[in-house]
C-alpha cells in the first residue's frame, strides 16, 4: 500500500474516487496426445465469449508450456448487467492434429483440458510433371467450400496433409 495525498481544491472541496480493477478470471487446461499420453508444447489456445466477443476482456490466446499447460487470464466473469459469461469457447490449433473446441466455459469453474487425436491424412505422390514438383502447394477444403490448410510437395511430388478431421469430407 501507498499513501495517497489528498489536497484540498480551491474553493475547499475534497473528492476522492476509489476504483477498483477485476483481475478477471481464466480459464485453463492441459493438452496431451491421445496415443501417447504426451504432453503437447507450443500448441495456440484461443478462447472468446460467443455472445459477449465485442466487449473488453472477453478473448485471450495463451500457448501451451513443455507440460502441455496453458492458462488465459484476464477474461471477463461478468456481463454489464452482473450476469455471469458462462459461453466461452476454447480453441485448440496444433500442428499435425484437428482442429478442437469446448463451448459453454466458465472462468474458474472446472479446466479444459484435451487429449487429441492426430486425425487423418490425405497423403500420396504426383509424378510425370518431370522436375517441376518441387514446391507446388496443394490446398485442401472441406466440401462445404471452407479453407482447411495448405500443404508445399517435396522435391519427389510427395505430399502429406496429416491433421485432418476423420469426421470430415474434403
Amino acid at each position: 500500500e501507498q499513501p495517497v495525498d489528498i489536497s484540498p481544491q480551491e474553493d475547499g472541496e475534497i473528492s476522492v474516487e476509489i476504483i477498483t480493477l477485476d483481475p478477471g478470471g481464466s480459464i485453463r487446461g492441459e493438452i496431451t496426445d491421445r496415443v501417447t499420453g504426451d504432453p503437447v508444447p507450443g500448441v495456440i489456445v484461443t478462447v472468446h465469449s460467443e455472445s459477449r466477443g465485442e466487449m473488453p476482456n472477453c478473448a485471450g490466446i495463451a500457448v501451451t508450456d513443455e507440460q502441455g499447460r496453458y492458462a488465459v487470464e484476464g477474461l471477463r466473469m461478468e456481463d454489464e448487467t452482473g450476469s455471469p459469461v458462462t459461453d466461452y469457447v476454447v480453441a485448440v490449433n496444433a500442428a499435425y492434429y484437428p482442429l478442437h473446441t469446448q463451448t459453454g466455459k466458465t472462468p474458474g469453474v472446472g479446466s479444459a483440458d484435451f487429449s487429441l487425436d492426430a486425425g487423418a491424412a490425405i497423403s500420396g505422390t504426383v509424378s510425370g510433371l518431370g522436375d517441376e514438383v518441387a514446391d507446388v502447394v496443394t490446398e485442401v477444403f472441406e466440401n462445404a467450400g471452407d479453407f482447411v490448410k495448405s500443404v508445399v510437395w517435396d522435391q519427389e511430388g510427395r505430399f502429406d496433409t496429416g491433421g485432418l478431421s476423420a469426421e470430415r469430407q474434403y
